[in-house]
């Protein structure tokens, strides 16, 4: 019988705080207890749509865990079509008012079983949207995505840069993030634009490693992602995301 993706439930534990997360008492006293082989950090700058604790990230939808650090330029404008890209049947999810959350069910409806496909092809609707403008719109897609089991970290734009995306990999974990967290540049590999970074594991076994302690290293505006290395656990790859 397979074990359930986060530790003992099927569905991930969501935090989630308008304050900064190296302000918030309660984050740091939590993290001394918590426990599990996969952290999603997101620390959010918000970019026209308000400040509430649903429009923060990390946002979750049968099992999956996702976010941006990006943008849809133009988002007054495209948010009707982009929300018509979400299923009838996934729009109740729908709970804020972000871009994010909303490319996010899109890419749930997309075929989300094949996760790579299904942003590949949301991704070319989004760039179709934006494209319909000219000069285009500015899109910016750097995202990370997990069911517990499998890690997808995307970087992707157009006409734009691409936020940037790096990751470093060691015998005892994997950490994706938007910006190094430390000093020492050379051992964090920079993820190439238009590229989706895959890595997981095929395993029943959870281990208990302890959260992170400290989020003030993400910056102002990113994410982190920090992934336990299991048994049999696959090597992290760099995959060209189909245009």
């Amino acid at each position: 019988m397979e074990r359930p993706a986060y530790s003992s439930h099927p569905e991930p534990g969501l935090y989630r705080e308008l304050r900064p997360a190296w302000s918030d008492e309660n984050l740091r006293y939590l993290c001394r207890h918590l426990r599990s082989h996969l952290f999603f950090a997101h620390v959010r700058a918000a970019t026209g749509t308000p400040v509430t604790r649903t429009n923060c990230h990390p946002f979750t939808c049968r099992g999956w865990l996702f976010m941006h650090n990006g943008f849809v330029g133009n988002w007054n404008r495209l948010r009707r079509r982009v929300e018509a890209l979400i299923l009838d049947d996934l729009y109740p999810a729908r709970i804020g008012t972000t871009d994010s959350e909303a490319i996010f069910l899109a890419i749930m409806g997309a075929g989300i079983d094949d996760p790579v496909t299904a942003a590949e092809t949301t991704v070319e609707k989004l760039a179709n949207l934006a494209n319909q403008n000219e000069p285009g719109d500015r899109l910016r897609f750097t995202a990370a995505l997990s069911n517990g089991h499998d890690l997808y970290a995307f970087r992707y734009s157009i006409n734009d840069c691409a936020n940037t995306l790096y990751y470093r990999e060691t015998d005892a974990a994997i950490v994706v993030v938007s910006k190094p967290l430390d000093q020492d540049q050379n051992s964090w590999i920079a993820v190439p634009e238009n590229y989706v970074l895959v890595g997981g594991y095929v395993t029943d076994h959870f281990g208990s490693s302890p959260a992170f302690g400290s989020l003030a290293a993400i910056g102002a505006a990113g994410f982190a992602v920090v992934w336990l290395m299991m048994p049999e656990t696959r090597p992290v790859e760099e995959k060209e995301i189909e245009e």
